[in-house]
């Protein structure tokens, strides 16, 4: 019967070490996810034209540095502007959407925009259709939503600044190509001054 016990106490004690440690957040070079809430290091903020900014960040477990979107007028950012977040460690909530943005847009064979470099890009797509959204410049900071209907049924929708030159397309059959984009956007901000900024966040934000 001691030996018994004597088992089970050894059986207990592997399974029960004594000082466990807590390890990254996730395996290394894990894809970040599409939906994130946890501290990050961020290193640089740019001014992307507002109410937009380029985020920099560096997360730990994940590879990078992670480039994040941050819209000023719909993120919780609290108290905080935006331009004073670099150098620091917060607390962030980012989700990750699938867009498409558009490489090179034509009428009848004519460019109604400059194509991106992005055309070249063998997972580039082409969708011919009608076009609508575009029928007046845009006018505000912010893009406006366009969208493709291909003739078989397929809906292609595009967020994009409107020139004076695409205006002429409005309701006309169009030919864009494409390309799918990660696009990564915080939602969320919260100081985390408990949590010191890493060696490496600290050396890239200088």
């Amino acid at each position: 019967m001691r030996a018994l016990f004597l088992s089970i106490a050894l059986l207990l004690t592997a399974c029960s070490p004594s000082n466990p440690e807590p390890g990254p957040p996730v395996a290394a070079g894990a894809p970040f996810p599409d939906l994130y809430e946890g501290p990050a290091d961020i290193l640089t903020v740019m001014d992307a034209g507002y109410p937009m900014y380029v985020v920099t960040a560096r997360v730990e477990g994940y590879d990078g540095p992670i480039d994040l979107l941050l819209n000023d007028q719909a993120a919780d950012l609290g108290e905080t502007a935006p331009e004073t977040l670099a150098g620091r460690t917060a607390i962030l909530a980012v989700i990750t959407e699938r867009r498409n943005a558009l490489a090179a847009l034509t009428l009848d064979g004519a460019p109604l925009m400059a194509p991106t470099e992005a055309v070249a890009d063998p997972a580039a797509r082409v969708v011919i259709g009608v076009l609508e959204g575009a029928a007046a410049p845009t006018s505000s900071d912010l893009p406006d939503v366009l969208t493709i209907a291909a003739e078989d049924g397929r809906i292609v929708t595009f967020e994009a600044f409107v020139t004076p030159e695409m205006t002429v397309a409005e309701g006309q059959t169009v030919t864009a190509t494409y390309v799918e984009d990660l696009v990564r956007t915080i939602t969320k901000f919260r100081p985390a001054p408990s949590i010191p900024l890493s060696s490496d966040a600290e050396e890239a934000a200088r």
